[in-house]
């Protein structure tokens, strides 16, 4: 009687331990960062459109940039999928993504007031124009925006994704409002 329960005493601790290591395996897969950031796709296609907001004027353009994956996000064309733009007017402004296919995306918005279709910057590498992302991620963040953060899951033709536009610079956008009013 002594030896069986010793066998079963092996058996279960082996059956234990094999679980723990299989479960600690499993869990290490599922939250692995590199799932995090793997372009989500879907069957179907639609139009993404994306309501800007916030932009202090109408000078330039808003630039509009979509990516699938954090390569170039947020502020690298390169890395988008697909980048539009559009006239702003009063404050606002609306671009459409014709025939997207479903899956996860994340947006990166510019108001590019001086036209050069890049991010002005200034000595310390503070963006001087406005920008605004998806998911209503801010401007009061430290270090540059995580794609994980912005992304959005495009399941449905005629999506609106809303992105307000913020502007680092606020105290010179006050001192110009002083100065025009009378």
């Amino acid at each position: 009687m002594k030896q069986n329960d010793e066998v079963c005493l092996r058996k279960f601790i082996g059956r234990s331990l094999l679980s723990v290591l299989l479960g600690g395996w499993l869990l290490v897969c599922a939250c692995s960062p590199a799932r995090e950031n793997a372009p989500l796709t879907l069957a179907g296609e639609g139009r993404l459109i994306v309501e800007m907001a916030g932009f202090r004027n109408s000078q330039g353009m808003a630039r509009v940039w979509l990516f699938a994956s954090a390569e170039g996000f947020p502020d690298e064309e390169k890395g988008a999928l697909a980048s539009a733009q559009g006239e702003i007017r009063d404050g606002r402004c609306e671009v459409t993504f014709p025939q997207l296919p479903f899956g996860a995306y994340a947006v990166s918005v510019l108001h590019d007031e001086d036209g050069d279709n890049r991010m002005a910057a200034n000595l310390f590498g503070m963006p001087r124009e406005g920008f605004g992302l998806s998911n209503g991620l801010g401007t009061r963040r430290l270090g540059p925006p995580d794609f994980a953060e912005a992304r959005f899951l495009f399941m449905m033709d005629g999506l609106r994704v809303p992105v307000r536009v913020e502007y680092l610079d606020r105290r010179r956008d006050e001192q110009r409002r002083r100065r025009q009013s009378p």
